[in-house]
């Protein structure tokens, strides 16, 4: 298996080199370099463009591997409380507890334990589970506790009185056993939030696109935004995850107004993510974009940053609805920034020190 990925490497390199233009010995010398020294995965290397030549030395300096950087990550968010924000019940009980604006919940199902409706009543069968939601009149997301890159998720919509999963012409009861069986694990049940109108009329796209704020707590006490993103899914898809942009999405930097500075998006020639010094609406319009609650996002993010020490640095999730900013999720192994989105140098140096 191991020889056929290192093959598997070559053709790609290969590829990279001949599509580019870019020499194919000091591609292979490049590659190796990476992928040990470095520790760079070859999805990394051939995603972000490393094989590229013309990267300079500071930009070369302002780059790390996902591996190296957990390294880093680990040294700052105790293993013993991460489980606040790497399981979604625990993360939306300890925002509401600490008055942290989260989605409504509506129930958490255990398949072999303890199942309650959002209230605190007891949901005692997956009956009782499936025949209680038209109590909630309004749209719902599903999602496993411990689920990553949107895997396992459902949305059902609320029509005529009843809940229907979206895209999926089967009984709601057929699709969550499926579900089940495909990805066993413990849901919740949240109300489904929609983007801010503002966000929807410059993506032409009525789904949730979040923002990813990324917090540090220094040794004071002080939380400090040092990353901010918002992320464009393609139109239609139920999920923001940029998964390095294959699937059409944008994933867009903000600068500290929350205004767009910059874009990335994977483009099919080159095989890989490009740089775009500008924003485009939902008709490719070169337009200027601001954050709709820009400022109570941050003040929520730094508010909840204080609130979950000792974790001292953590991606947040968070929607922009018509009412106001959400937290979603939080994450303590955020990735770090790729080199189209920017240096990662002075944030090494900010943890580090």
């Amino acid at each position: 298996m191991k020889l056929q990925k290192l093959f598997a490497a070559f053709r790609r390199i290969n590829e990279i080199a001949e599509t580019n233009d870019y020499p194919k010995i000091a591609s292979y010398l490049r590659f190796f370099q990476l992928a040990t020294s470095e520790q760079y995965s070859p999805v990394e290397i051939f995603m972000e463009d490393l094989l590229n030549p013309s990267w300079s030395d500071e930009e070369r300096n302002g780059m790390i591997s996902k591996e190296n950087f957990l390294r880093i990550q680990e040294t700052l968010n105790p293993a013993e409380y991460r489980y606040l924000t790497e399981d979604k019940i625990a993360f939306h009980h300890y925002c509401t507890k600490n008055n942290l604006a989260v989605p409504e919940l509506v129930a958490v199902f255990e398949p072999y334990g303890q199942s309650y409706w959002g209230d605190g009543r007891k949901i005692e069968t997956e009956d009782d589970l499936l025949g209680g939601l038209a109590r909630y009149p309004f749209d719902i997301i599903m999602k496993p506790v411990h689920g990553y890159h949107g895997k396992g998720v459902l949305a059902l919509d609320f029509v005529d009185g009843t809940h229907r999963a979206v895209d999926l012409d089967r009984p709601l009861r057929t699709v969550f056993k499926q579900t089940l069986t495909e990805n066993p694990d413990q849901y919740i049940f949240q109300k489904r939030l929609y983007s801010h109108q503002a966000i929807a009329e410059f993506t032409g796209n009525t789904v949730l696109q979040s923002l990813r704020l990324i917090t540090y707590l220094d040794k004071s006490g002080q939380p400090e935004l040092i990353i901010r993103k918002i992320k464009f899914p393609k139109p239609g898809s139920l999920i923001d995850n940029f998964s390095w942009g294959v699937n059409g999405g944008r994933q867009c930097i903000l600068n500290k107004h929350g205004i767009i500075d910059r874009a990335v998006k994977y483009n099919d020639t080159k095989r890989h993510l490009i740089k775009q010094d500008y924003a485009e609406d939902a008709e490719g319009k070169r337009e200027k974009f601001t954050t709709p609650y820009w400022e109570q996002c941050v003040t929520l993010v730094l508010n909840a940053q204080k609130a979950f020490a000792p974790l001292r640095t953590i991606g947040w999730d968070v929607a922009v609805a018509d009412t106001g900013p959400f937290l979603i999720e939080g994450n303590v192994f955020w990735d770090p920034l790729t080199p189209q989105e920017g240096s990662m140098q002075s944030i090494c140096q900010l943890f580090r020190g």
